[in-house]
């Protein structure tokens, strides 16, 4: 295919005539349209205001969240801070994966891991949220359970949720189970009904 006749440009060509890409085709037509009007042979049209509806009046601009969301959201950072606060005062800052310290700096402030994820109430539940290093979190929600069961932490999350959180412990056993690293017996066996 033919490349563009301005110098220096490298663009395929979409006007033949011309032999020009589509951006120098596009400032080509721009150029001819202003000298039109400086000559008078031509108007440019009335710029519009706002987009209307078919039914005549102006369309809304749709929020990007509903206020339900905006309140939800304030009540969440809320506590998920004191949660923060609460756990360094008290000495339980670890991530909640490979259960070391953690350490918050100005560059870097540890994640906050929904256990049974953001849904509902859980959003800003305080059962729901724990504190995590970015590297642990990211690998827990972008690998697969035999990625997850080849690092050195994966394994005794699962043990340590047993004790602190049923739920989240039921799930990943079910994750385990759905990729067969345990079997329907085993996933019976284990499973912790919730009280």
């Amino acid at each position: 295919m033919d490349k563009c006749s301005v110098e220096g440009c490298y663009r395929n060509i979409v006007n033949q005539t011309h032999k020009l890409c589509q951006v120098h085709n596009k400032q080509r037509l721009e150029e001819r349209k202003l000298k039109l009007v400086a000559e008078g042979r031509m108007e440019l049209p009335p710029e519009r205001s706002k987009k209307k509806s078919t039914n005549g009046r102006r369309q809304k601009k749709i929020a990007p969240m509903s206020a339900k969301r905006v309140e939800e959201n304030k009540k969440y950072k809320e506590t998920r801070e004191k949660k923060r606060d609460w756990q360094k005062k008290n000495g339980y800052y670890n991530c909640v994966f490979c259960n070391s310290r953690l350490i918050d700096t100005d560059d870097e402030v540890a994640d906050c891991h929904h256990m049974v994820g953001r849904d509902g109430d859980n959003l800003a539940k305080w059962a729901n949220l724990f504190f995590s290093h970015r590297d642990c979190h990211t690998n827990y929600h972008a690998w697969n359970i035999e990625q997850l069961m080849g690092t050195s932490w994966y394994l005794k999350f699962v043990d340590r949720l047993k004790t602190f959180h049923r739920e989240g412990y039921n799930q990943e056993l079910r994750r385990m189970n759905k990729a067969g690293v345990i079997d329907d017996d085993q996933y019976l066996k284990m499973y912790r009904p919730e009280k």
